[in-house]
């Protein structure tokens, strides 16, 4: 592993944790005080759980703040009840995309909103080692961030040159020379399976060194695997719609900074909604600090990690640290007394050499008990099914101690 570190603000990505700690207990104070005077749907909030502005006063005192939920409370809420500024205030307007409430909902900005916005993202891609004689690819359609790359002082390519077209944006690539690819996982993974098939190779044929992403989670296994074929090292950021460039993986790639001058994270269980301590995964929350027109206050992202120790990073950064996001709590099984999530699969799945990469999740009641079986696509060539099968029940017994039903099926799966 390259041996370097690289800092877009090195004065507060380096700063000590009391210098840290004292900015955020300041920013919490400001955010709870403003929200209470000038967002009605934030006073309501605090009204109703009996918590006034000069009750928060130091980081401890956030579990006293009611949490945020997305459908209950973003959703049902109209915009003018969520703004903390007047509507010709906000500048830009951002939307979620939907999946969840069944239509994307609007996020305001003020022109300091979308500043910020660009800083943390320049902040967090120089993290992940992008340099100024870059060239960046973007692989997803979001050149609304291509401001924020290019204060880098690379050049970039925005999605549309390749107008989103796979092959296009494979032969783009290798023409341009392309060093930095920004994508979603699923797209990442399309783009080296089409450029197997077209024949190009993406190690020697390519520039391609980096691999930006987000979006969406990727099991370990499968990340390794693609780097090892492409020379391509993966780094994950994390964001979403309601806010811009929350954090990222560093050069030691264990987990992601959370940039905590603009954030402060959470983790709670998704069922007690009480604060889970570092090392237990739950649901991840985040109150923005900075956020000018639509702050929040313990929002709820849905995302499914943990905080990780907060011990100093070799990377010299003090900012704390999460798990990477597995998956979402919506997504999570509860079977045979165990919490399980479809990347707890996938991990195992991948992991097998005789395992294909397709599979389905079956949940069967029998007897008043819950059967987990996994119907997995097994490779060619495979002549011992039954071996096969007794490797992949023994592999979900040890790594998520769960009992598994398994026998061969027809049209090559093995059914677990």
């Amino acid at each position: 592993m390259r041996q370097r570190i690289d800092y877009w603000d090195p004065d507060i990505e380096t700063s000590p944790l009391a210098k840290l700690k004292e900015l955020q207990e300041e920013r919490l104070q400001t955010l709870v005080r403003t929200t209470y005077q000038k967002v009605p749907f934030y006073r309501k909030k605090l009204d109703q759980a009996k918590v006034k502005p000069e009750d928060v006063n130091t980081l401890t005192d956030i579990t006293k703040l009611p949490l945020t939920r997305y459908v209950e409370d973003f959703v049902a809420t109209p915009i003018q009840q969520k703004l903390a500024v007047q509507w010709e205030s906000v500048t830009e307007i951002m939307t979620t995309s939907g999946t969840i409430s069944g239509f994307t909902q609007p996020v305001a900005m003020t022109a300091r909103d979308v500043e910020e916005g660009f800083s943390l993202m320049a902040r967090t891609m120089r993290m992940a080692g992008v340099k100024s004689d870059d060239i960046v690819q973007f692989l997803l359609p979001l050149d609304m961030l291509i401001p924020a790359v290019k204060r880098l002082g690379c050049k970039v390519m925005p999605s549309m040159a390749g107008r989103m077209r796979l092959d296009d944006q494979i032969k783009l690539a290798k023409l341009m020379k392309s060093s930095v690819a920004f994508a979603m996982p699923s797209y990442m993974m399309g783009f080296v399976q089409r450029a197997r098939e077209l024949d190009i190779d993406l190690r020697n044929g390519t520039n391609l060194r980096l691999a930006v992403l987000g979006g969406e989670p990727l099991a370990a296994p499968i990340r390794k695997r693609i780097e090892e074929e492409t020379g391509i090292d993966f780094y994950d950021l994390y964001g979403f719609a309601e806010v811009m460039g929350v954090g990222g993986e560093c050069i030691q790639r264990e987990g992601l900074h959370i940039w905590a001058d603009h954030y402060i994270p959470e983790v709670i269980d998704p069922d007690t909604l009480q604060p889970l301590e570092p090392g237990i995964e739950g649901e991840l929350v985040i109150t923005t600090l900075t956020k000018e027109a639509m702050p929040l206050i313990r929002y709820r992202t849905g995302d499914m990690t943990k905080l990780l120790a907060p011990e100093p990073c070799p990377c010299g950064r003090t900012h704390p640290k999460i798990g990477h996001v597995r998956g979402r709590v919506y997504d999570v099984i509860r079977i045979q007394g165990l919490k399980l999530l479809p990347s707890d699969v996938e991990d195992i799945i991948v992991g097998i050499p005789g395992l294909g990469g397709e599979y389905r999740i079956i949940i069967d009641k029998k007897d008043e008990m819950d059967v987990l079986k996994i119907k997995a696509e097994h490779k060619s060539g495979v002549s011992n099914l039954m071996l096969l099968q007794e490797e992949v029940k023994a592999a979900f017994k040890q790594t998520i101690s769960l009992r598994c039903q398994i026998w061969s099926a027809p049209n090559s799966d093995t059914t677990c």
